[in-house]
This record gives C-alpha cells, sequence and structure tokens, in this order.
C-alpha cells in the first residue's frame, strides 16, 4: 500500500517525507510543499473534497514548540477497494 500511495502522489505538490522512506508505521507521512502553508490548510481543501487526511501537529503532542504543521499523514490500513478509491480521489484533487 505504501508503494501504491507513493505511486499517486509521485510528480505532485506531495512528498513522503525523507525519515518516512523506510517506515513501517500504518500511515504515510508527507510534507507539505509550496503550494500548501500549512497541514491545517491542506486538510481543509481536502475534506471539501470527500477525502480525510490527519494533520501532523496533533502526533507530536509532547512536543509543542516543535508542532509538525509542514507534515499530513494518510492511512495506509482501510479496506483494500476503500484505498485504493481514496489513492483516485487524491490523485484528482491534486490535479484541481
Amino acid at each position: 500500500r505504501r508503494k501504491l500511495f507513493r505511486d499517486a502522489i509521485r510528480g505532485t505538490i506531495l512528498q513522503p517525507d525523507a525519515f518516512s522512506q523506510d517506515s513501517l508505521l500504518s500511515v504515510e507521512w508527507v510534507r507539505l510543499t509550496e503550494v500548501f502553508r500549512s497541514d491545517l490548510e491542506l486538510a481543509h481543501y481536502f475534506q471539501k473534497r470527500d477525502l480525510t487526511l490527519l494533520p501532523g501537529r496533533n502526533f507530536y503532542w509532547a512536543h509543542q514548540e516543535d508542532p509538525q504543521v509542514m507534515n499530513v499523514r494518510f492511512s495506509l490500513l482501510k479496506p483494500k477497494q476503500h484505498f485504493v478509491d481514496a489513492l483516485q480521489s487524491l490523485r484528482s484533487g491534486l490535479e484541481d
């Protein structure tokens, strides 16, 4: 699923975060680039397109001094068809 996800965002404004290249977590950490100014801005953008992502800022709750506002998380553990449909929505949303 991680490969499918990375293939879906390849060539877009979203890039896998460097520290997650070899991750075994059930989420994919993605670094925002120039178009969106924060994780909440991107979350709102996709919410209007019926796609939910997880803002990065709430993940490291113990590190208030360094919120991850330029990262978002995407779940990789959805049922297969739901996951594939979400990837299509994601790609479509990034092409709008």
